[in-house]
């Protein structure tokens, strides 16, 4: 195309520059996306300071690049401690509110061999969860880690379809099974009646949070996990009993 035709303009060194136009209209499309972006999350981050990157993406439809860009805007994120690979609202501190407790990282997972009777407890190590690239050469217990969320474990975006995204890739419901092997839920988001029940009937908290149960007693985590593992064994089961799986059925290999 030559120089002064619509569209694209061709210049004398053979490379190709859009218009003006388009570049303005393409900025001011990404700043109004940022922005719009950043109103909802800000909005979310109103009605609940701590949220996971996967009830994030569920909520708002973005997509796991969008976030990645969003998210640094209105939030911090925890890589170990209690509150491990979630994203807290700047301003607010859950090591200085007990009532932080309901948004506490629950690890959960199911192996892979042994079947879903298998006893499922969270041994891995926080180093685990830190970024690939960086040297851990200690992976003893620490304080809590605030890092840039680059590492959170997540669910891979498929195209540009988005309705694909489902309620369980951060909430769990008795009858549902599990996406993942690993689930990094929020106790919050655990919406079985024994759990909810025992979290409103959870004693004083400490005085001070503890730097791995956070404001939760101690054991309460693997008592999550028991009947976590009774609900999905039932499911399981039901499941099986129907013809909609298989013996063989397991849940995907990836970590969420």
């Amino acid at each position: 195309m030559r120089q002064g035709e619509d569209g694209d303009l061709g210049t004398q060194d053979g490379m190709v520059r859009h218009g003006e136009d388009g570049d303005l209209g393409t900025h001011n499309g990404v700043v109004r996306q940022r922005e719009e972006g950043e109103r909802d999350g800000g909005r979310l981050f109103e009605e609940r300071p701590v949220w996971s990157k996967n009830a994030l993406r569920y909520l708002t439809r973005f997509s796991n690049d969008q976030l990645k860009y969003l998210l640094p805007a209105v939030a911090y994120y925890f890589v170990t401690g209690p509150w491990r690979v979630m994203w807290v609202r700047f301003g607010y501190d859950p090591r200085t509110q007990p009532e932080a407790r309901m948004y506490q990282t629950l690890d959960y997972r199911l192996r892979a061999k042994g079947g879903l009777r298998t006893k499922v407890k969270a041994k891995r190590s926080y180093c685990d969860y830190l970024l690939p690239y960086k040297s851990t050469p200690s992976c003893k217990p620490k304080m809590a880690v605030i890092g840039t969320g680059e590492d959170v474990p997540e669910f891979p975006d498929s195209g540009d379809d988005k309705g694909h995204l489902e309620e369980n890739m951060y909430i769990f419901r008795p009858g549902m099974m599990p996406p993942s092997r690993q689930m990094f839920y929020q106790y919050c988001d655990v919406l079985v009646p024994e759990i909810q029940d025992m979290l409103e009937k959870l004693p004083e908290p400490q005085s001070q949070c503890h730097e791995k149960l956070g404001w939760m007693p101690p054991r309460f985590d693997d008592r999550c996990r028991e009947i976590l593992n009774a609900e999905i064994l039932k499911s399981f089961h039901t499941e099986l009993s129907g013809g909609t799986i298989s013996t063989e059925m397991m849940v995907a290999d990836d970590s969420p």
